[in-house]
C-alpha cells in the first residue's frame, strides 16, 4: 500500500520531466533542471527519500517491516540482500535525482529554449501522491476494535510473520531499524560524493572496474541475447522464407499471374470465334435462328 503512493508519484514525475524536456531520456543530457521544474524536483525527491526507505517516508515503514520479518523468521540470507539492495536503491535514486536536477546543466540548446515546469494538470497529482508519500505510513486505519497501525491491520493475513517477532534473539528491533536507516543514508550519502562533490569518480571507478562496469551499462548483454537468439532468426524466418517465398511468392504472385493467365486462356478461347469469314457468321445466325424457333415451338 505504501508503495502504491511513491511509486506512482516517481513515475509521473519521470514523465514530468520528459514533458519538460520534449521527450528526452538520457539523464546524461539533463542536469540542473531544479530552476526550472522545482515543483516536479521537490515532490521527486520526496518519492526518492520513500523509495530509499529514509523515515518518516512512507518506504521506511515497508521496507523496516519486510526487513525485521526476515530477520525474525532467521531468514537472514534474505536479510543482507534486502540490506544491500535498501543500500543500492538509495544510491541509484540519488543518482538519478542530482544527474537529473543539480549539477552542470547538459542540456540541448534547443531544448532549453522551451523548458519550463508542467501545468497544474500535471503538478496538483504530484503534490497529493508526495503528501500521502510523506505520511500513509504512520496514517491509522479503521478496524472493529478502533484505529490501528497498517502492520497491525493487515496483521490477520500473515499470522505467521507476526509470529516470528518472539525470536529475534538479542538484537533488538530497534538496531535493526538503525541498521536499515544508516545503509540507506550511506547510499544517498555515496550518491552526494560521487555525483555532487567529486563528479570525477564515477569515471575513475568505471575504468578501474571496466569488465564490470561494460556488463552493467550493457545490462548483461540479455537484450543482445535475445535479439540473437530469438528476434533475428525469427525476422529472417519470417521475411525471408515466410513472407517472401510463401506469401509473396505464391499467395501475391500467384494471385497476380493466375488472374492474368486464366484471362489469358479464356481470351484464347473466345478468340476462335472471330473468324473473319462471313459463311461462319452467317452459320452462326442460322443455328441461333434455329434455336430460338425450336424453343418457342417445342418448349414453349
Amino acid at each position: 500500500m505504501t508503495h502504491a503512493y511513491f511509486k506512482a508519484l516517481l513515475f509521473l514525475c519521470a514523465g514530468s520531466v520528459m514533458h519538460a524536456m520534449a521527450g528526452e531520456l538520457d539523464m546524461r543530457r539533463m542536469g540542473g533542471l531544479f530552476r526550472y521544474m522545482r515543483i516536479t524536483a521537490l515532490t521527486m525527491i520526496v518519492g526518492a527519500l520513500a523509495l530509499a526507505g529514509i523515515p518518516p517516508f512512507a518506504g521506511f515503514w515497508s521496507k523496516d517491516e519486510i526487513l525485521l520479518e526476515a530477520y525474525a523468521g532467521g531468514h537472514r540470507t534474505v536479510w543482507l540482500l534486502g540490506v544491500a539492495a535498501a543500500f543500492l536503491t538509495a544510491f541509484y535514486m540519488f543518482r538519478l535525482i542530482f544527474l537529473t536536477f543539480f549539477g552542470r546543466e547538459r542540456i540541448d540548446p534547443e531544448v532549453k529554449k522551451h523548458l519550463h515546469e508542467s501545468p497544474p494538470v500535471m503538478t496538483v497529482p504530484l503534490l497529493i501522491l508526495a503528501a500521502f508519500s510523506v505520511v500513509v505510513g504512520m496514517l491509522p486505519l479503521p478496524a472493529a476494535e478502533g484505529w490501528v497501525s497498517v502492520p497491525e491491520f493487515l496483521g490477520p493475513l500473515f499470522r505467521h510473520g507476526s509470529e516470528g517477532m518472539h525470536h529475534l534473539g538479542a538484537v533488538p528491533e530497534e538496531r535493526l531499524m538503525a541498521i536499515s536507516v544508516a545503509v540507506a543514508a550511506s547510499g544517498l550519502l555515496l550518491a552526494v560524493v560521487m555525483y555532487l562533490l567529486r563528479t570525477d569518480l564515477p569515471e575513475k571507478v568505471a575504468r578501474a572496474f571496466r569488465p564490470i562496469y561494460l556488463m552493467l551499462v550493457n545490462r548483461y548483454w540479455v537484450d543482445e541475447f535475445y535479439m540473437w537468439l530469438v528476434v533475428v532468426p525469427l525476422r529472417d524466418f519470417v521475411s525471408t522464407w515466410f513472407l517472401w517465398r510463401f506469401f509473396d511468392s505464391l499467395v501475391v504472385d500467384g494471385a497476380v499471374n493466375g488472374s492474368a493467365a486464366a484471362i489469358r486462356e479464356g481470351s484464347g478461347l473466345l478468340r476462335r470465334l472471330q473468324t473473319g469469314q462471313v459463311q461462319n457468321y452467317a452459320l452462326c445466325m442460322l443455328l441461333g435462328a434455329v434455336g430460338l424457333l425450336f424453343w418457342y415451338v417445342v418448349l414453349k
